[in-house]
């Protein structure tokens, strides 16, 4: 908006096109709520979102003109609402991934660092798995392997993980294990992906010893070690050193 010395705004104007994208996605925002049952809950984010439409749509359409070089005050053209349509079906996803956290109240808690482990196992368990039924024995073995004894988890604990991160118990014939559902591995991969092997190093070749510094242990000429007399030395020059050495 500009203000005229009267102190009453200017009117930015939508050109036929801009206006018939704004009508098209106002009136799915409506009706979106009548025959989507499911999104009964975000009734109410609604009218907030339609209402920041036209506020982001003018600051999209006069970063546009800035960049073109014209005046702010021409009409809004539909690239504009384009990219503001854009932006609002962002903040809508956003809004529908916040929205059921902060409506739980306290009933989200911090995955515990066992019930990480247990979901990444789960994770990578279940690409060779072909029966819906998890054995907690594999996965015990699983996390288990190349550990030393002092840092094995048992099988009691991975149990309790389960219904930290969802998972229902189920036993056949011979064991108890997690029940795998393509919905529990979606979401285990999401919030928990398996972690990336190390990373091969390929082309070191082995050093050519031949260059390499040769160090020359030997002691050499007129050195001799530490407390012991050079052979040039006899008995009686080293007893008249020891005689000076005492007066």
């Amino acid at each position: 908006m500009n203000f005229e010395p009267e102190d009453s705004p200017q009117i930015i104007s939508l050109s036929d096109a801009a206006r018939d994208l704004v009508q098209e996605w106002y009136d799915q925002q409506v009706l979106a709520h009548w025959y989507q049952p499911e999104l009964e809950q975000f009734e109410a984010l609604a009218p907030k979102l339609r209402g920041a439409f036209f506020k982001l749509s003018l600051i999209i359409h006069m970063l546009d003109c800035w960049s073109a070089g014209k005046s702010e005050l021409c009409a809004v053209l539909p690239e504009s609402i384009q990219k503001t349509i854009h932006l609002m079906e962002w903040l809508e996803k956003q809004q529908r991934q916040v929205w059921p956290l902060l409506s739980a109240g306290n009933k989200f808690q911090e995955t515990s660092t066992i019930g990480r482990r247990v979901a990444r196992a789960t994770v990578v368990l279940s690409k060779d798995l072909n029966q819906s039924l998890l054995p907690t024995s594999k996965i015990v073995e699983f996390l288990n392997q190349d550990l030393a004894d002092s840092f094995h988890v048992k099988a009691d604990a991975v149990g309790k993980s389960y219904k930290e991160l969802g998972i229902e118990i189920g036993r056949n014939s011979r064991e108890r294990g997690a029940k795998i559902t393509p919905e529990i591995i979606k979401t285990l991969s999401q919030y928990f992906p398996a972690e990336k092997g190390v990373i091969p190093v390929t082309g070191v070749t082995e050093p050519d010893k031949s260059n390499e510094i040769q160090i020359d242990t030997r002691m050499t000429a007129g050195v001799t070690p530490e407390n012991q007399a050079s052979p040039d030395v006899t008995a009686e020059k080293l007893n008249n050193i020891n005689v000076m050495q005492q007066e």
